[in-house]
């Protein structure tokens, strides 16, 4: 109708939609899958209500469509939303636990390279001259460890705090993690950990490793 005004409204089918949302909410942990399912509500809440008023006069039906719409941006902007409010939780999550695993490997290797040092000298590496009786040094532990022949290349990181310097104790580890080195070992027990309070993705804490 030339001359008069019409007011345009938006409305997204919404029943269509919700029953996408228990699908995508399975392939999430408990706490994505209600951040997801919020932010999805949010954003349709918010374009359903959206109205847009329409001047006919302004209109030019000859100039053709140049770009987009004031309507198609915003749907398109709540669509962008609810993908990020689903993919992030699931990178965070997939992140954390690369590092849980890198953290599990770098142990690993480091209690390997110590049962190597103590089978060929007869004693854990940490003791000045493979001396026992000696009070254990960050200095003889390094020596041996790195010294040729090199039972490491390199100290590794603890990905958990990104530190990867050694506390050495004589008798035994304390009880708590004291977050202040990378790992912390007693070459009495030949017991080596991750210097790192706080727990993992299983509800593991990182000093249990």
């Amino acid at each position: 109708m030339a001359g008069s005004s019409s007011i345009l409204k938006v409305f997204l089918p919404l029943r269509p939609i919700n029953g996408f949302l228990p699908k995508w909410a399975e392939y999430l942990d408990d706490k994505g899958a209600k951040y997801a399912r919020c932010q999805c509500a949010i954003g349709l809440v918010r374009v359903m209500h959206l109205s847009v008023r329409v001047d006919s006069t302004h209109a030019d039906p000859a100039a053709g469509r140049t770009g987009f719409s004031l309507v198609e941006m915003l749907i398109v902007i709540s669509i962008l939303g609810i993908m990020a409010a689903i993919v992030v939780p699931i990178l965070q999550d997939h992140s954390q636990k690369a590092k849980e695993a890198a953290a599990k490997d770098n142990l690993r290797i480091l209690r390997t390279a110590i049962e190597l040092y103590a089978a060929h000298n007869g004693v854990p590496p940490g003791y000045p001259h493979d001396n026992p009786m000696n009070a254990p040094s960050l200095a003889a532990f390094g020596v041996q460890m790195f010294s040729e022949p090199a039972y490491l290349p390199t100290m590794p990181d603890n990905p958990i705090n990104n530190k990867f310097s050694l506390a050495i104790h004589a008798d035994s580890l304390p009880d708590n993690p004291t977050d202040d080195t990378g790992w912390t070992y007693c070459p009495h027990t030949r017991d080596i950990r991750l210097n790192s309070s706080g727990m993992d993705s299983e509800g593991t804490t990182y000093y249990e490793y």
